[in-house]
């Protein structure tokens, strides 16, 4: 299915009242935000899901994390898209994981990059994992949230168990 941001602003276009007006608004801000009007629910992503989940196990276990948006907006105006201010191959999950180093406490960088079913990395993407590692972050890809934490658990137990007092 394509995607045609111009068709979304079609019921601009014609003499509406002003209930019938609210209503296409409401329709059109429902399915702009995937929410599903005669239930109440928003639909979601199997990616966006994952997402979710990977941010709330790192928060969960005492870390920071965010969504990245990296996504270009629909600019109406001039009938085309705007690129974002993100740099391409940029990580899906920012996160961050405090470590005790001694008496110290750091932050272990930790990117998460969620790739569902036959999607795989871009080149820019492998560039990034590439970048990040050598610079002592982690990198992982998650495809289904359990996999996710035991690939998280293995990699912070076998680069770090030295470091612990």
């Amino acid at each position: 299915m394509t995607h045609n941001p111009q068709k979304q602003f079609d019921f601009l276009r014609r003499d509406l009242t002003a209930e019938e007006l609210e209503r296409e608004r409401e329709y059109q801000r429902a399915n702009y935000f995937g929410t599903n009007l005669q239930k109440g629910k928003k639909k979601q992503s199997a990616s966006n899901e994952l997402t979710d989940q990977v941010i709330k196990h790192i928060k969960e276990i005492g870390g920071t994390a965010r969504r990245v948006n990296s996504q270009g907006q629909w600019d109406p105006t001039k009938g085309q898209w705007r690129t974002g201010g993100m740099r391409r191959g940029f990580e899906d999950v920012d996160a961050c994981l405090p470590y005790k180093v001694y008496e110290y406490t750091v932050g272990l960088k930790i990117a998460v990059e969620i790739k569902i079913g036959k999607d795989t990395q871009s080149e820019y993407q492998v560039k990034r994992q590439q970048e990040l590692e050598a610079a002592g972050g982690i990198y992982i890809i998650a495809s289904e949230i359990e996999k996710f934490k035991v690939d998280l658990k293995n990699i912070l137990l076998c680069r770090y168990r030295n470091l612990q007092k």
